[in-house]
């Protein structure tokens, strides 16, 4: 989580994820084109625009997307 994100109070932190959560209208990339992965998106919230996106890889950090 990035640290402006992690620095709001608990219940807008909380509020934020949750748009992450119900969003359906995610950024184009190569990948969502080929329609297998929705990974990256924007979320406006409290008049700012946040960009997300979810990174993951294996434990050893061998095979990660980011």
């Amino acid at each position: 989580m990035a640290p402006k994100v992690a620095s709001l109070p608990q219940d807008q932190k909380q509020e934020l994820v949750e748009s992450v959560q119900e969003l359906d209208n995610f950024i184009e990339t190569k990948a969502t084109k080929l329609g297998s992965e929705h990974n990256f998106g924007l979320v406006t919230y409290n008049e700012t625009d946040y960009l997300w996106t979810i990174d993951y890889g294996d434990k050893q950090l061998k095979s990660c997307s980011f």
